[in-house]
Formats: structure tokens, sequence, C-alpha cells
């Protein structure tokens, strides 16, 4: 992994999304933020491929969290660009995804990311993606992002 010109800050460091296993099922560019290609490395965020992997097995059918489908990690300039996005997403620190699972019914991938993150955010969205992190215990309905 290459490191980027960032500074480490509170919760990991930035480094070069280059296609590197972080999990059972996700390489580094799946969460790699989409305006910039990079990635937090943090513990929030293999806490959340953890529990994105799990998910997975759960509905035994692959999890997308890249644009136009989802989201994973996301820089700080790039979140400001995204509507709705909050001011101090978890999206920032890794350890948030917008995921979809097409070949499933919505209220399955639902009740997976609720078995599997019930102890943490969970956001339901009309355009099919749920939005699953690592932060506080909380649940919401949207629009789309």
């Amino acid at each position: 992994m290459r490191t980027a010109g960032r500074p480490p800050g509170k919760w990991g460091f930035w480094v070069v999304a280059e296609g590197i296993p972080i999990g059972r099922h996700f390489i580094d560019r799946e969460l790699a933020c989409a305006g910039c290609g990079m990635i937090r490395v943090s513990l929030e965020l293999f806490q959340l491929v953890s529990i994105l992997d799990a998910i997975r097995d759960d509905l035994g059918a692959p999890l997308y969290v890249q644009p136009p489908h989802g989201s994973g990690c996301r820089c700080p300039e790039h979140n400001q660009t995204v509507p709705g996005a909050a001011a101090v997403s978890e999206h920032v620190i890794g350890a948030a995804a917008d995921a979809t699972c097409p070949s499933v019914p919505y209220d399955r991938l639902y009740a997976a990311c609720e078995r599997r993150n019930g102890d943490g955010g969970i956001g339901r969205y009309d355009d099919g993606h749920v939005h699953i992190d690592r932060g506080p215990r909380r649940r919401w309905t949207g629009g789309s992002h």
C-alpha cells in the first residue's frame, strides 16, 4: 500500500487503493473514495468489512458498494459534493458503506444488515441502497444520495 499526501488523522491513514484484499469478499478498490480513489485504513474500516462479509455470506450474493450502486470511504472533499451527506460523515473515517444487492429483495438485504450491524447505524433509502456504519445505534429512512 502506498500512502498518499494526507496526514494520518485521528482514525487511521489514507492510502491509494491498489486491488488488495481487505476481507473475504472485498478488495480495497471496492470501498475506495469515488472522488480520489483512496481508502482510509482504520480499525473502523476493518470492522465494517467484517460486517459486510457476514452480510454477503448471509445473502449468498454479492454486495455492491461502488457508484453508481453505493459508496464506501469518502475523502472530505468528495463528501462535500454528495447531496444529503452528513458534514461529519462516518464515510470519511472509513466506518460506513452504502450497499446494494440487486439479486435479493430489499427487505432481505435490510434484515441482514440489522442482524449483523444491530449496534450500529442503518439507513433505508428509496433508491435501493442500505447505509451501514459503525457509529452509534440509530435508524432512519431517507430519499437517496
